[in-house]
């Protein structure tokens, strides 16, 4: 599933660490051999938790949006995004669903 999605982005890892701060871990593929392992963002959800937000600079959130969509399912395991992207080559919006699924670990 997902084939638009490069591998790399495929096995990333989203720890949400509190109700504002998150990580995302590359885990095994990664995208640039020079990231790190690890990256802090921030998020938020809002509009009844049906929309979500995720920026890397908290002192200047809406100029570092990582990703926004809205939330179209969300369960104890897993939610989808659908996000609106700008085809170019189409010249109009292409809505893009991802789904996320969570695993619980053990610290």
């Amino acid at each position: 599933t997902f084939e638009f999605l490069d591998g790399c982005i495929k096995d990333n890892v989203y720890t949400f660490n509190s109700k504002s701060s998150l990580t995302i871990n590359e885990d095994r593929l990664k995208c640039n051999v020079n990231s790190p392992d690890d990256q802090q963002y921030y998020y938020s959800i809002t509009e009844g938790d049906s929309y979500i937000k995720i920026w890397s600079n908290p002192d200047d959130p809406d100029a570092s949006i990582f990703m926004d969509g809205t939330i179209e399912t969300i369960s104890v395991k897993k939610f989808t995004i659908s996000k609106k992207y700008w085809n170019a080559t189409t010249e109009k919006n292409v809505y893009r669903q991802t789904t996320y699924e969570m695993f619980l670990e053990k610290k």
